[in-house]
């Protein structure tokens, strides 16, 4: 009994590296994610804050209004393009306005990234986010 068990887990184990692999694709967090940001590979109006794990966009009246979310689930080409994303919003801001969800995509989609290699192949990557519209602050270097 406990070889056979062994056994099934060995291979669906096998099987499932083998599925990513072959399909080219896997999902990561965002912090491992922008780690691989090409240089310029943000747009001017936003940051990605390590510490906290999410998106900081510029926050304005029209599209990203201050103290507004949203949830998105990226998916990142294999040349390290943003293809899609799906948005949902979590908090309103305290005029009951939220993130324009259409805005923040094209926002999104302006991110470049490295490509996630497997040996030598390129994979495409599910990944979310979490976007927020706070004032961007600059982080004290730690000289």
């Amino acid at each position: 009994m406990r070889r056979t068990l062994t056994l099934f887990l060995c291979v669906s184990l096998t099987a499932s590296v083998f599925s990513i692999a072959a399909l080219g694709e896997t999902s990561v967090n965002s912090q491992e994610q922008f780690q691989r940001l090409m240089p310029d590979g943000l747009p001017d109006n936003v940051r990605y804050n390590f510490d906290r794990a999410f998106l900081e966009l510029a926050p304005d009246d029209q599209h990203c209004p201050a103290a507004s979310r949203a949830f998105f689930s990226l998916r990142i080409n294999q040349r390290g393009e943003v293809t899609r994303a799906n948005g949902r919003i979590l908090s309103l801001s305290a005029k009951l306005t939220s993130v324009g969800l259409k805005w923040a995509e094209g926002v999104l989609k302006q991110m470049r990234f490295s490509p996630l290699k497997y040996g030598d192949r390129a994979a495409s990557v599910d990944m979310p986010v979490t976007v927020v519209c706070q004032s961007q602050q600059t982080v004290p270097s730690s000289e």
